[in-house]
């Protein structure tokens, strides 16, 4: 009977005809491999690779930004919350604090923008947010100091 390499277990004969290996260390070798070549690759051509990391970020802030758009927008979907609005845009659209606490979020550490996006999803998606577009944050912000007003 053979045995795994790297980590002695023996090797069924049928599952593992002609290999070294188990299933899982195998793995682990190629998965080292793969990565010392990417390492390899960076160190070669860092301009290439300066390109290839900048656009894996701008397509990984996308996603992050519609998921937690549509988790807080309207049905589930990356839409404004004001009532009567069908903005889709995501340029067009941001997260709101539904409490108007925005500010002393952010005075007390609190990041905005892409890495508030990763704070909400890496926190369970907390209450208290609503996806609006750009419009209705003003007019929000219009009707909060228009009632601060009237209150003096």
């Amino acid at each position: 009977m053979k045995t795994c390499k790297d980590c002695g277990i023996e090797l069924d004969a049928d599952a593992h005809f002609n290999r070294e290996r188990c299933e899982p260390c195998a793995t682990k070798r190629t998965k080292k491999r793969n990565y010392a070549a990417h390492l390899k690759w960076r160190e070669e051509k860092p301009d290439q690779a300066k390109v290839a990391l900048r656009r894996t970020r701008i397509n990984s802030n996308a996603r992050l930004k519609k998921e937690t758009l549509s988790h807080y927008g309207k049905d589930g979907k990356a839409v404004c919350c004001w009532p009567k609005c069908r903005v889709t845009d995501l340029d067009m659209l941001s997260i709101d604090h539904i409490a108007d606490n925005g500010k002393t979020h952010r005075a007390n550490g609190a990041t905005s923008g892409i890495g508030f996006y990763g704070y909400l999803r890496s926190h369970d998606w907390p209450e208290g947010y609503q996806t609006l577009c750009a419009n209705h944050q003003i007019k929000k912000e219009i009707l909060r100091r228009r009632t601060k007003a009237n209150q003096i």
